[in-house]
């Protein structure tokens, strides 16, 4: 009789140890978890607009102005950023020097023309020459820049929607002009000009 129900007390024994061990390993979970991130830092180098003398590459260093009316003008340099050398030789009213070049996106973004400046212009009489003669022929004397369709001026620059897509170009056109009928001056005067900026961005 005794060694019946020792035969059960073990087998009781026995199933609550396999409970007790399922539950013991139902217990226990591992979590696995992976964070990540990266960084992109664009280069400057892959956003470029620079002068041309084609409107669908860089090429060029040096271009011939058009004169018209009598007027003279030697070849102007430029680098990609600037052009230099323009000056004009008028002798009488109604002439003109325009310069011609593109303005080409090389880089890999479309290209946003944000602002657009044209230096004033100034004038100093020479020796012999009337100062009141030359400040009436001076504001005869005017410099405009055409960007593609649009002609700015120091006093007309606003910009509205405009840009270049990458790989083309837009012409250039910056004109020095002599009134026609426009006042004349006793003598030789110098006509400075400001600088004429254009600015292109890679956001509107």
């Amino acid at each position: 009789m005794e060694s019946r129900s020792s035969k059960v007390v073990a087998i009781v024994a026995l199933v609550v140890a396999v409970i007790g061990l399922g539950i013991g390993f139902a217990a226990f979970s591992s979590t696995l978890t992976i964070t990540s991130s990266a960084t992109v830092t664009p280069s400057a180098s892959t956003f470029k607009v620079a002068f041309s003398t084609e409107a669908n590459s860089l090429t060029g260093s040096s271009i011939t102005p058009t004169t018209t009316g009598g007027a003279t003008a030697e070849a102007s340099s430029f680098t990609e950023t600037t052009l230099t050398g323009s000056d004009a030789q008028f002798t009488a009213p109604g002439q003109s020097v325009k310069y011609s070049l593109y303005a080409h996106n090389a880089g890999e973004y479309l290209a946003y023309l944000n602002s657009v400046t044209v230096g004033a212009v100034t004038c100093e009489p020479g020796e012999g020459t009337t100062a009141g003669l030359v400040n009436a022929a001076c504001d005869d004397i005017t410099v405009s820049v055409k960007v593609g369709n649009t002609t700015y001026t120091e006093s007309d620059s606003a910009i509205s929607s405009h840009t270049l897509a990458k790989g083309t170009g837009e012409p250039v056109e910056v004109l020095i002009s002599y009134a026609e009928n426009g006042d004349r001056a006793d003598g030789v005067f110098t006509v400075s000009i400001g600088s004429i900026s254009l600015v292109y961005d890679s956001h509107d």
